[in-house]
């Protein structure tokens, strides 16, 4: 009975390390969301948008600079 509840605790600690370890490696490639205000200019990414270009890979990445109202 001793050795299951041993047993059980350091599982629970290994799982609680492995998880830690997780987080750790996630929060190294994360960084905060950039903080835009009014009238700063930004550019818009044309992954989504529809253009007239014939070929979406000969289409530009980025559309112009647009300046933030709100």
């Amino acid at each position: 009975m001793e050795q299951i509840r041993i047993a059980i605790k350091e599982t629970k600690s290994t799982i609680q390390k492995a998880q830690e370890d997780i987080v750790c490696y996630y929060n190294q490639r994360r960084t905060l969301a950039s903080m835009f205000s009014p009238r700063d200019k930004v550019f818009l990414d044309a992954l989504d948008i529809k253009t007239m270009h014939s070929s979406a890979k000969l289409s530009h990445q980025r559309l112009r600079p647009f300046t933030i109202e709100q």
